[in-house]
């Protein structure tokens, strides 16, 4: 069986943040990593959209698939929605 193929489906789409749901727990936010993560986006926006895959189980919710710091950081910063790659596992579809 090969493995399944990724590939990114409709880069920059907004989405509601509380949509996403993160597949893991994120780092301690008293990190240095996490704090350097909020600085950057408190002063110059998300540059990178977070990286999701849409739930079957649930249409209009997501699976974080990367992207939790930045994610979580934009929780803490207040934001209600989020730039995102949507991904779709073709094999699988």
């Amino acid at each position: 069986m090969s493995p399944a193929k990724i590939e990114p489906e409709s880069p920059g789409i907004q989405v509601a943040l509380d949509s996403v749901l993160p597949l893991r727990c994120p780092d301690e936010k008293s990190s240095r990593r996490y704090r350097a993560v909020l600085a950057s986006i408190r002063e110059i926006g998300l540059v990178e959209p977070l990286l999701v895959r849409e739930r079957l189980d649930a249409p209009g919710k997501y699976d974080l698939l990367d992207g939790h710091q930045r994610f979580f950081a934009l929780r803490e910063l207040g934001q209600t929605r989020v730039g995102c790659t949507i991904v779709t596992d073709k094999e699988k579809i």
